[in-house]
């Protein structure tokens, strides 16, 4: 129990840095220079490689060479399905916040409506 342990904090771990979080979103079907990256994460080159000298150490995503070039990708069917399930979270969250939202202005119409009367 204690390996599955490890294994799950590494993976989150692997995510709980912006940086490297933005990184492995863009890498997702995906592959892509340091220097794509770079301009897609809006952030520094150091930033991008740091982020993917850990991620690639730690098996999260891909490396080949295209003659000068490293190109990274992310395949890793964990990070994969922990992207899925925390986009369907926050989507199943923004409808129901946008539920109440409804909710409470046509409760408080309904106020409104009644007080006038």
């Amino acid at each position: 129990m204690d390996d599955e342990i490890r294994l799950k904090v590494s993976l989150l771990d692997a995510l709980a840095n912006p940086v490297r979080f933005r990184v492995v979103s863009h890498l997702i079907g995906h592959e892509m220079s340091i220097s794509e990256l770079t301009g897609k994460c809006r952030t520094t080159r150091r930033n991008v490689t740091n982020a993917l000298t850990q991620l690639h150490r730690d098996g999260f995503v891909s490396r080949r060479f295209e003659k000068q070039t490293a190109l990274y990708s992310c395949c890793h069917p964990g990070i994969i399905r922990l992207f899925d399930v925390t986009s369907g979270i926050i989507q199943a969250d923004r409808k129901e916040i946008n539920l109440e939202r409804r909710r409470s202005r046509s409760s408080r119409h309904r106020c409104a409506g009644e007080v006038e009367q």
